[in-house]
């Protein structure tokens, strides 16, 4: 088990990197849109 997590543990992290990278982009997004709404109110 562990030599197939390290052949193909690569393969695995560069998608999940990019989920991460788009969760917290979008979270970002949202964050300042709520920010930005309390602020004109």
């Amino acid at each position: 088990m562990f030599r197939l997590l390290r052949e193909n543990g690569p393969a695995l992290l560069v998608p999940a990197a990019w989920l991460v990278v788009a969760a917290t982009v979008l979270d970002a997004g949202q964050t300042a849109g709520i920010l930005d709404a309390t602020l004109r109110y």
